[in-house]
């Protein structure tokens, strides 16, 4: 039931998406033709080929873009999620940059790829469109999807890029593709080595000879300048598009077979073995995630080892434990995990649970378990474990990597990843000093009355007066 729903809300979306690009589309390339007449409804074929891409494909890509992210973690996190690294410290705008550029440099050489012998029978599918419009964007292979676009994110989230990055580009990713396959006729003038725009991917798409394997970069064309694929003459404008080749089909069931049945036997065992090898990389995450006594257990006939009496309980789904503390006097121990969840035990049995918006990385507690602070993205939260109530400091631009705080909770103290040191009056939530370590990031700090000493990477501890 489950998958129907999360299929329709699917299906919802995409209708969405279709209806507003249309609209938009429909007055752009009315006002800007690149190729006069050639619009995407005029050959219902195609419109019938494309309408499947659309809707019937991208359930696949998912249930495939999920299944290698799965195995690349396990294959080299051991199945945890990727450990935080500095990027995790940028802001949001600067991380879809990078992931821009990034993405971009893979999908350059993977496109390249997929038009070598090897690939093109895949590929082809994406180029068999006579009529180029937006609305010929989504044909693609779910081969070809997988292996070039969802594996260049499973690439940059094992790099520790954020999924929220890649949700953020999701909506740029799909409005700029389209524009790009749109039958318009910008050229973005002196910018076009900057920005892939509809006549450079035109060029891509074309059956003229002069335009084959040119302009592989889906967003920077400096790209093919670098590499000697740029292609744009000034005045003039592709006219014949498709494959040229007769032998690809036009139908979206054909379209899904004619890559195996082209690639011939040897191409076939070959792209066979390396799915099985997929499989079973995926499969070996799902075995050894399972208990471990149930793995063992299989392997004895019932006979020698008798069954349970009952099933034993499912283990509750594992924490990534990300920071812990304790008082001075034992009595109380705080840890928080990667969800955001900030956890307090007491002596006396007792427990406390508070939330914060993002990875925890590092907790601290007065000497008698009064105050508790934790640190997450560029802030830190307090909170008086008596009233339970709580506030934000902040002062840190980079995030804050450890945090601590004075027996008697009065003051905070806050290291982060560029070096600097942020400490505030805890009641108040004035601040008090802000300093450099002149370092790396910062790993610890220890707090107390009148100095804190701070410890950052690769670098000797330093002492600074408090006032």
């Amino acid at each position: 039931m489950g998958l129907v729903v999360a299929l329709g809300e699917m299906w919802l979306s995409t209708l969405a998406w279709l209806a507003g690009l249309a609209t938009g589309f429909a007055v752009l390339t009315r006002l800007f033709p690149c190729n006069p007449g050639m619009y995407w409804w005029k050959d219902r074929r195609a419109v019938v080929t494309d309408i499947a891409y659309w809707f019937l494909t991208p359930l696949i890509v998912l249930v495939g873009r999920v299944a290698m992210l799965a195995g690349a973690l396990w294959v080299v996190f051991g199945g945890d999620s990727p450990p935080i690294t500095f990027v995790t410290a940028w802001p949001l705008w600067l991380q879809v940059i990078a992931v821009v550029v990034l993405q971009d440099v893979m999908l350059y050489w993977l496109h390249r790829a997929f038009h070598t012998s090897v690939g093109w029978s895949f590929h082809a599918v994406h180029h068999s469109p006579q009529v180029l419009d937006w609305f010929s964007l989504a044909r693609f292979h779910p081969v070809n999807q997988l292996l070039q676009f969802a594996l260049a994110d499973v690439v940059v989230v094992l790099m520790g890029f954020p999924l929220s990055v890649l949700i953020a580009l999701a909506p740029f990713n799909l409005v700029y593709s389209a524009m790009t396959h749109a039958n318009l006729n910008w050229t973005f003038g002196p910018f076009k080595y900057v920005l892939a725009s509809p006549v450079f991917h035109r060029w891509h798409h074309t059956s003229e000879a002069e335009g084959l394997n040119k302009n592989f970069a889906p967003t920077l064309p400096v790209l093919d300048l670098i590499f000697g694929t740029f292609h744009m003459p000034a005045g003039r404008v592709p006219q014949h598009f498709g494959t040229g080749d007769t032998a690809v089909p036009t139908e979206f069931l054909e379209q899904l077979v004619y890559p195996f049945r082209a690639m011939g036997r040897r191409s076939i065992a070959c792209f066979a073995l390396g799915l099985l090898m997929v499989v079973s990389v995926v499969g070996w995450a799902f075995v050894a995630q399972r208990q471990p006594n149930e793995a063992m257990a299989n392997r004895y006939s019932p006979a020698r080892v008798p069954p349970p009496a009952a099933p034993p309980a499912p283990l509750p789904p594992a924490r990534m434990i990300t920071a812990e503390a304790k008082s001075a006097d034992g009595q109380v121990v705080v840890e928080a995990d990667a969800e955001g969840n900030v956890i307090v035990r007491f002596a006396n049995q007792q427990e406390q649970t508070y939330t914060v918006g993002g990875v925890v990385t590092g907790v601290a507690v007065s000497a008698k378990g009064e105050w508790l602070a934790a640190s997450f993205r560029q802030s830190v939260m307090i909170w008086d474990s008596r009233t339970r109530q709580g506030k934000t400091l902040d002062g840190h631009t980079a995030l804050v990597s450890c945090v601590a705080m004075t027996p008697d909770g009065a003051r905070v103290a806050a290291g982060a990843f560029d070096g600097r040191v942020v400490i505030w009056n805890a009641t108040t939530g004035e601040t008090i000093l802000t300093r450099s370590s002149g370092s790396a990031a910062i790993t610890a700090v220890e707090l107390n009355a009148g100095r804190v000493i701070v410890r950052a990477a690769n670098s000797a501890p330093q002492e600074w007066i408090v006032p």
